[in-house]
């Protein structure tokens, strides 16, 4: 029988450690690098959806601005349409006081009013947007 030292011994248990602490470490390497890709992709695609939610919140701006640009030159062909008709109204052409500061209180009436809904509609819209891009971007956040 063939004697082998005690040191043989220690230093092939020794070079074993070694081999599987390397082993344990490249492990470990390799187990942070994907991690570390795995966020950064998690991350450029949270940057994307946010610049998608962005992108869609401009377009809803947008189309607030000429859905208002809308509304304003219809409230103004309207006000047209009713100076032209009190014009005409036989009632102001001849004289007639209570029928021209009735049609006067009236057509007021109707600009303060047009007026007040036209800010009540921009501001309704707007929080609409707001809201509806807050949500998306929590949407995105949380897939």
């Amino acid at each position: 029988m063939i004697r082998i030292p005690a040191a043989w011994y220690v230093t092939a248990g020794a070079l074993a450690l070694a081999g599987w602490q390397a082993l344990s470490a490249y492990s470990a390497r390799t187990e942070l690098a994907e991690l570390h890709a795995a966020a950064a992709e998690e991350t450029a695609r949270r940057h994307e959806s946010m610049q998608e939610v962005t992108r869609y919140a401009n377009q809803s701006r947008a189309r607030i601005l000429a859905d208002s640009g809308a509304a304003a030159a219809a409230a103004d062909r309207l006000r047209q349409q009713v100076r032209a008709l009190l014009a005409r109204s036989p009632a102001v052409a001849t004289g007639g006081e209570t029928a021209g500061d009735t049609c006067g209180v009236l057509t007021e009436l109707l600009g303060a009013a047009e007026t007040r809904l036209r800010e009540l509609a921009r501001i309704a819209d707007e929080r609409g947007a707001a809201g509806e891009a807050c949500e998306r971007a929590y949407q995105a956040l949380i897939k």
